[in-house]
């Protein structure tokens, strides 16, 4: 009779005991960003676009990537991709299948906005990544298919770009960049813009150029400001 007697006090104790044991070590579920790293071709490649020359029978000269800002959509470029056969603020250029307008051409950077018929696009990052982040480059190399790069960033670097007649800031990336990857976006592994390529390294083809991420954002919010 003394065993029943004590049996809830024990039962008690045994659910106490098992309380204790699952709140020391349960680890709360904390919610992160979607990281893009397995779907970059999936979800970010789709929205970069080849440049195309009448002057070249049509063939890929160079990139271009949609990108939206203030609720609208724009391509992104280079300064030297527009400005090809002479082409200014308000000339139309052809972007995929596409007859766009240059909106804005930054003369003090390599870069360009072009208007745009989409209504979808990438988005910018809010910070650069560390240097041993993950990052990827989107482009049409060569004139031949979309290729999707992987690297990180070497450091901070400028460039005397030649023939813009400019000493650019520039971020170094480990990433291959041959002559059409002009324009193309540098993404982080959220799928983030984080800088436009402009330039090749003079040393290794393994290395290229981007224009940084606050750059691009200053020509982009000044741009659509005025």
């Amino acid at each position: 009779m003394k065993l029943f007697s004590k049996l809830p006090l024990l039962l008690a104790s045994i659910f106490f005991a098992l309380a204790i044991y699952v709140i020391t070590t349960s680890k709360p579920k904390i919610k992160k960003r979607v990281r893009y790293e397995a779907n970059i071709a999936k979800d970010v490649a789709p929205h970069v676009v080849a440049f195309k020359s009448p002057l070249y029978g049509y063939r890929r000269l160079a990139t271009g990537f949609y990108l939206k800002i203030y609720g609208k959509n724009f391509i992104v470029t280079n300064r030297h991709v527009c400005e090809i056969n002479g082409k200014k603020e308000g000339d139309a250029l052809i972007f995929g299948n596409a007859v766009e307008t240059i909106i804005k051409i930054d003369t003090q950077h390599d870069l360009c906005l072009v208007t745009s018929h989409r209504t979808d696009g990438l988005e910018l990052a809010e910070e650069t990544p560390a240097r041993l982040e993950d990052i990827y480059l989107i482009g049409f190399p060569r004139g031949i298919g979309k290729v999707i790069r992987k690297g990180h960033i070497i450091e901070e670097a400028t460039i005397d770009a030649h023939w813009l007649k400019l000493v650019v800031p520039a971020y170094h990336i480990s990433t291959i960049a041959y002559g059409g990857n002009s324009g193309s976006p540098v993404v982080n592994k959220y799928g983030e813009v984080i800088g436009v390529l402009f330039a090749g390294s003079p040393r290794y083809i393994t290395e290229g150029f981007m224009v940084p991420l606050p750059n691009l954002k200053d020509f982009l919010y000044g741009a659509l400001i005025e």
